[in-house]
């Protein structure tokens, strides 16, 4: 697969290695589990030992290997149907009459789980006439725990590419006004084609720094999303490379980014209105860490408990259900692992 990728001028080096392990595999001398368990993890499952260590500390050792087993199976294609278009039985019937196979979500109305195609995504009549985007199902959940409503004005501060823009757009049946933020016009660009295909008007693309813009035509919002900028450690399966790629000290980097946005977000609502949190990584540093310094920091917002808002089977997959914010680990049957806070101003 690597020769249709970007990637495809290392072809030969990663033949050379794999026939290489596969000369010497019954003579590597590789950990054993009961001797040295989290080396056997890292090892045996391919992720750095660092995040197996901080995952043990955190989760216990067998939910830290099923997070790693899931991490190397192929993650499911999941739609978000636009319910302002067509509904989930329809586009399950529009699929399979094309020649390929879907079925209904496990949390969400709105989820069709796809098992097969007849062809590209982007070649299918539905897609073209926006019956559908492709999101995953945690990431569907960010849009319920807003709870939007038709005439609200909404910030996303961290935009792009617009699966939860949109998602929300149509929550509100598109009424309102959504400003959706990005620092960079070309993903500014997508999400506005996105918006154009799924036939959605109130998106207004604001090109700016989430630190630092001020959004024009309204001084405080109802809502604001904040799904933040994060070292990506629920969504491995998807990204392959980046187990590879990330190391422990980009947490630290990257936690004092996500507070200077949180801190200029947290200006930007209404009182009376809600502040949505959300980031695609289990780390605790990154996420209810970030909620208690929030709240510190910012006495005039309270937690949400997240049950007011997302299904009650959602605690199967979550740790600690117990907790207000949600921690979702991934599963294979499932979503990717993700982190939700709704966190309402009081004041």
């Amino acid at each position: 697969e690597i020769k249709q990728t970007p990637y495809k001028g290392l072809a030969p080096l990663v033949n050379g290695v794999l026939r290489s392990f596969l000369r010497q595999r019954e003579t590597l001398n590789l950990p054993e589990k009961a001797e040295e368990p989290l080396n056997f993890l890292a090892l045996e499952y391919s992720h750095p030992l660092w995040l197996v260590e901080g995952w043990v500390r955190r989760f216990g050792y067998a939910t830290t290997e099923k997070i790693l087993q899931t991490n190397n199976q192929k993650p499911p294609l999941t739609l978000r149907v636009n319910q302002l278009q067509t509904e989930g039985t329809q586009l399950i019937r529009e699929i399979k009459e094309l020649g390929g196979h879907a079925t209904q979500g496990r949390l969400l109305s709105e989820t069709v789980l796809v098992e097969s195609l007849p062809d590209s995504l982007e070649n299918l009549p539905p897609f073209k006439k926006g019956h559908f985007f492709v999101q995953d199902e945690s990431s569907m959940l960010v849009a319920h725990l807003m709870k939007p409503s038709p005439g609200e004005i909404i910030f996303d501060l961290c935009a792009a590419p617009g699966g939860k823009t949109t998602h929300i757009a149509e929550l509100m049946k598109d009424q309102g006004a959504i400003f959706a933020v990005d620092q960079h016009p070309h993903k500014i660009g997508l999400i506005m084609e996105n918006a154009q295909r799924l036939k959605l008007t109130i998106i207004k693309p604001v090109v700016g720094d989430a630190r630092l813009v001020e959004l024009p035509e309204a001084q405080t919002a109802d809502g604001v999303l904040v799904d933040l900028p994060c070292s990506g450690t629920g969504v491995l399966r998807r990204r392959i490379d980046a187990r590879y790629r990330r190391q422990r000290e980009d947490i630290d980097r990257i936690v004092i980014l996500q507070r200077e946005i949180l801190n200029h977000a947290a200006q930007m609502v209404k009182p009376g209105g809600r502040l949505i949190y959300s980031t695609c990584t289990l780390e605790a540093a990154e996420n209810e860490e970030q909620i208690r310094w929030f709240l510190n920091a910012h006495p005039d917002y309270k937690v949400a408990d997240y049950r007011r808002f997302l299904p009650p089977q959602i605690q199967e997959r979550l740790f600690e259900p117990r907790q207000k914010w949600a921690t979702i680990l991934p599963t294979p049957e499932g979503g990717d692992g993700f982190f939700l806070c709704r966190l309402e101003k009081i004041r």
